[in-house]
């Protein structure tokens, strides 16, 4: 079902891994800690990425 496709969907192909790969695991000890690492996650995500990832859905298309 394409709405659902992770090969439609840029978060799912590249925003997510970038996010668990910024995310400091150690860090996490309680659900407080893991809000406030994916937040910190958030921020550090560059801009570049997000838009290499929504202007390459294209190309996963063909």
């Amino acid at each position: 079902w394409p709405p659902s496709s992770p090969v439609l969907n840029p978060l799912d192909c590249c925003i997510w891994d970038e996010l668990a790969h910024q995310v400091n695991w150690d860090a996490v000890t309680s659900k407080t800690t893991l809000i406030h690492e994916v937040k910190r996650a958030v921020r550090k995500v560059s801009l570049d990425v997000v838009f290499e990832s929504c202007s390459s859905w294209t190309y996963r298309l063909h």
